[in-house]
């Protein structure tokens, strides 16, 4: 018998099984979850939205996809990576442009955030190896690596499965994982409850294990809207956001009828703040200033148009700052030097976004988020704190 040769224990090594045992000291000092979605979404892993038709799926998984491509906080959790998201509309492709035209005009966006996009081509389906395979090399080749990829709906994703059939839904997780490993990202799927809501997902249970995150779209009798996260692997959940459609109206048609479609509006009243757990300003100074700072970017007033967003320029932000401080009775010598303190505060919190410049100076512009914001808490007028109605 011919003895083993160097080479073909190499070549029989390689193609045998590695593992590795991680030291308790390794363990404690490997990587935490980076998060897409503060609390919300992963950067890595599959995740899913569901609901009953008529929930507000669709336009909720457009709407974070639009609030991440665009680096907007999403209801009050902050976007921590600005991320190309591919969107694929396999339900209703149609009304996709009516969809993203009503979200731009809700927020007084003027053009859709660069780094969304829409898929179009080949039907997508998930059990088909090599369709995954030029699905995330295209992605990859236009966009790069990181990618949320959206697939609305997970039926359609799947054409000729059975949903309750553990081989077929097997199948497509299989197919998601390995788009999700091509493209070095997220892969959110939008899904559908069963016959019975209150059961959850429809089909087949192995689903719900292999999800990162569970966000579950609900709609009562009374018409209410909300959205939970049923489960996150690497967070809290039970989050609960209210919210609501509004009715936009965008154009109108030949025979002059009215073309609308719906965006998404947060509902802070349909869920009580201990259900909704959104993170909010702790000083009485730092609610002060973002309210004010919020009224004044509501009023419209000296608001620029930086990379499609609403901007405020950082020194009306201090004088408008200024002037609310000092009807709320601080003294007058320290309101400027307060207001300054309080809006760098507010930026380091996350609750608002410097835009424009590296560092805080008068060339910078101010995004607010919409996080943390009372809607009880209401500030007299802007002309009440002595604010010039010059536009900028």
């Amino acid at each position: 018998m011919n003895a083993v040769t160097d080479f073909e224990r190499e070549q029989i090594s390689a193609k045998l099984p590695h593992y590795r045992l991680l030291s308790g000291y390794e363990i404690e000092r490997a990587p935490s979850v980076e998060w897409l979605v503060k609390g919300l979404l992963p950067t890595l892993g599959l995740a899913v939205i569901y609901g009953a038709s008529g929930s507000g799926k669709t336009f909720l998984a457009l709407d974070i996809a639009l609030a991440i491509a665009g680096d907007e906080s999403w209801f009050g959790h902050r976007v921590v990576k600005n991320v190309p998201i591919v969107y694929s509309p396999l339900e209703a492709a149609g009304g996709i442009s009516k969809r993203i035209r009503a979200w731009r005009d809700n927020r007084g966006i003027s053009c859709t955030p660069d780094l969304f996009k829409v898929l179009e081509g080949d039907p997508v389906d998930l059990r088909d190896p090599e369709a995954m395979s030029v699905l995330g090399n295209t992605i990859v080749s236009q966009v790069g690596m990181g990618a949320v990829v959206i697939l609305d709906t997970l039926h359609r994703a799947t054409p000729g499965a059975d949903e309750n059939s553990g081989k077929d839904i097997g199948e497509a997780i299989a197919g998601a994982y390995e788009l999700q490993r091509l493209t070095g990202g997220l892969v959110l799927l939008v899904h559908h409850t069963g016959k019975d809501a209150s059961k959850g997902m429809r089909g087949h249970s192995s689903l719900l294990g292999t999800m990162e995150a569970v966000l579950e779209v609900t709609r009562d009798a009374s018409g209410t809207r909300k959205w939970t996260l049923a489960k996150s692997k690497d967070g809290e959940d039970g989050i609960t956001h209210g919210f609501k459609l509004r009715n936009i109206h965008l154009n109108t048609d030949a025979d002059g009828d009215p073309v609308t479609s719906c965006a998404i509006e947060w509902d802070r009243f349909a869920v009580p703040p201990d259900k909704a757990k959104v993170k909010v300003p702790s000083g009485r100074l730092q609610k002060i200033v973002l309210e004010a700072l919020r009224m004044v970017v509501d009023s419209g007033i000296q608001i620029v148009d930086v990379n499609g967003r609403k901007a405020l320029p950082y020194p009306y932000a201090v004088e408008c700052v200024t002037a609310a401080l000092a009807f709320e009775g601080t003294a007058a010598g320290r309101c400027k030097e307060r207001a300054k303190d309080s809006i760098q505060r507010l930026i380091s919190a996350g609750f608002i976004q410097q835009v424009g410049s590296a560092l805080i100076s008068d060339k910078s512009h101010l995004v607010v988020t919409s996080a943390g914001v009372n809607p009880d808490s209401r500030f007299p007028e802007s002309p009440s704190l002595g604010v010039s109605e010059t536009k900028h």
